[in-house]
């Protein structure tokens, strides 16, 4: 009965969390799709998170469950199928990419309703996205630029589409339609062989309106730009080639948009606060500024220790300033040590306005001297050994000393890490090997840029971008610690010689079959622990590199030989396993052993003492 209940409840737990794990009745869910996901919740493929969407929803006619496919940053194949009502939407537009391959379509819709696939950079593709079989299908704010043989956008068979607020640069045909029905509004067409391509049954120009066409070719439709104002001329894109679509000052398509439609910005760049035409107007534009480039930079060797950062200025219109991040740990920027030229502390991040330099000044590296790393018996490798070491709490670097007849002939510095090879050894000869730890303190900075609308910001998510190549520099002391225990290491060729297919090497390993077998191990402690400690025992294994091999390889031609080489080795590595045993197992062998001793003395002294007899 108790084993009923315990399993009853133990269903109960497991359901409980399954249904916990699962969105609740009538909630929208987030699946997520990262390039390489460090969440095993998240998606590595678009399709992958559209096809589990999906699964659940035909699974169940009656789920009030919505979804919606967020994409970050990253170059993903194209090659995807839409399906009903899972809209997809990158995180930010530019550096979201979907890739078609050269000459696949990257994505497709037929038959579907309620879809939105907005933020995107489509690149590399025949067709960018194809709408058919009457598909609803919202295409908003993406940058197309497939090159001169692509064509961006074909709908066909679906009146009830619309595509709006894209930047269109460099295509073959921007548009495609056979419905004057479908919505094409606030796009943005830039040097593409064909804007519009209507079927030639459409006579009008209908639902064409408040777009950028540069040069301005038929149809236009109503409210075009450029107009009056702005005669035909340049989008003025930051760049074009990249393509980075946001706007730079003076563009003709800042404020021009279709005035029913908001600023998500909320910037007023003239006198009304409009939606700008484009990728990056109207309320679905995504509010990441572009990367922070070309950082230079520069820090002192001595006190005063000093950071100096320069970048490159954005030309988009939106972004209002910069901020400088940093810290002493990769991606946490917390620093608060710095102090600006009149020697006020500068808590990152640090605000720099509209400047494009800052000055990290008086910093105040630490001075702490880390702990000694311990280090393990090298690895052998050919011509290498392989050295490890624990970790030591506070360490930026080690320097792994090594040498023939001291560790101070050679210093290899490696970075934070526990292992590194020394290569370019000589196999058979022993080597010295100590490790020490280095802490020096370590900036890490980045630099952001934000928008001008002064709302709320968060890097790489809203009204800032993300974090610029980070800058490493390391300042201040170097602060070595002691030397490691002293160990030794002897290289050899531990794959095979000669052709020694078990990998073997030597006749131990030719005897036994395989490099890691436990007489192989054993009697390579007991080398490294007892021969090459002593100048004869050195001398000895020298000789054995030497002439073992030839007859390694004769065992392993001849298998036979294996079992009586064993045998001629068992006492070998019965004295070796004793040799390297802890002392307290040694000791408590020697005292079994002198017991088994004493008992078998006794036994044959009783059985030759005559007066034993007479008392039985």
């Amino acid at each position: 009965m108790r084993r009923t209940a315990y399993f009853h409840t133990l269903c109960t737990l497991l359901l409980y969390a399954f249904l916990c794990g699962m969105p609740a009745a009538g909630s929208a869910a987030d699946l997520i799709v990262e390039e390489a996901p460090s969440d095993p919740t998240h998606y590595s493929s678009i399709q992958a998170a559209i096809d589990y969407a999906h699964g659940i929803l035909t699974s169940n006619a009656t789920t009030t469950l919505s979804y919606i496919v967020i994409v970050e940053p990253g170059t993903y194949a194209g090659g995807i199928t839409l399906r009903s009502n899972i809209p997809v939407q990158g995180r930010e537009t530019m550096r979201t990419i979907v890739n078609g391959g050269g000459s696949g379509t990257a994505m497709t819709a037929s038959g579907v309703t309620g879809v939105s696939v907005r933020n995107f950079t489509f690149k590399n593709a025949s067709v960018g996205i194809s709408v058919a079989a009457n598909s609803t299908v919202n295409i908003l704010n993406n940058v197309f630029a497939l090159g001169s043989a692509g064509s961006a956008v074909v709908i066909q068979g679906s009146p009830s589409s619309s595509v709006v607020n894209n930047t269109f640069i460099q295509n073959g045909t921007a548009v495609s339609r056979d419905a004057d029905s479908v919505l094409i509004s606030n796009n943005l067409f830039s040097n593409n062989t064909a804007d519009i391509s209507q079927t030639s049954t459409l006579a009008t120009e209908s639902n064409i309106s408040y777009n950028f066409f540069q040069p301005a070719t038929a149809p236009k439709g109503a409210n075009y730009r450029p107009n009056t104002s702005f005669p035909d001329t340049l989008p003025l894109l930051v760049d074009d080639a990249a393509p980075d679509a946001h706007l730079q000052a003076a563009s003709p398509c800042i404020d021009s948009g279709d005035p029913t439609i908001a600023d998500p910005y909320q910037i007023t760049s003239g006198t009304a606060n409009l939606s700008d035409i484009g990728a990056y107007g109207g309320p679905y534009a995504d509010t990441i500024p572009a990367l922070v480039t070309g950082i230079t930079s520069s820090a002192t060797t001595s006190a005063p220790y000093i950071i100096t950062l320069n970048w490159n200025a954005s030309s988009s219109y939106l972004v209002g300033g910069y901020r400088v991040h940093y810290g002493n740990a990769p991606g946490t920027y917390t620093g608060s040590d710095a102090k600006n030229a009149a020697g006020a502390p500068l808590q990152s991040p640090v605000d720099v306005a509209t400047d494009t330099t800052l000055s990290l000044n008086d910093l105040a590296p630490a001075t702490t001297i880390p702990a000694e790393p311990v280090v393990s018996t090298p690895q052998p490798l050919n011509g290498s050994l392989v050295v490890s070491w624990t970790a030591v709490s506070g360490a930026t670097s080690y320097d792994v000393h090594y040498g023939i007849d001291s560790v101070a002939e050679n210093v290899k510095s490696v970075p934070v890490v526990n292992s590194t090879t020394i290569t370019g050894l000589t196999n058979g000869q022993a080597y010295k090997v100590a490790v020490s730890a280095i802490a020096q303190t370590t900036y890490y900075v980045v630099v952001t840029a934000y928008d001008r609308s002064g709302l709320t910001r968060t890097p790489g998510l809203a009204h800032e971008s993300g974090y610029s190549a980070e800058f490493i520099a390391t300042v201040g002391p170097k602060n070595e610690s002691g030397l490691s225990n002293e160990v030794i290491g002897l290289p050899e060729i531990i794959t095979g010689y000669p052709n020694l297919p078990n990998s073997g090497c030597f006749i131990a390993t030719a005897a036994y079959g395989s490099a890691e077998a436990w007489p192989v191990r054993i009697l390579r402690s007991f080398r490294d622990r007892y021969l090459l400690a002593s100048a004869p025992g050195k001398a000895f294994v020298e000789w054995y590199y030497a002439v073992s091999p030839g007859l390694a390889a004769f065992v392993n031609a001849h298998p036979v030989l294996r079992p009586p080489i064993q045998a001629l080795l068992a006492p070998v590595v019965v004295l070796a396993a004793f040799a390297t045993a802890p002392a307290l197992l040694q000791f408590l062998i020697l005292l079994a052993a002198g017991g088994a001793a004493l008992a078998l003395f006794s036994r044959k002294g009783g059985s030759n003492n005559p007066s034993r007899g007479v008392f039985k």
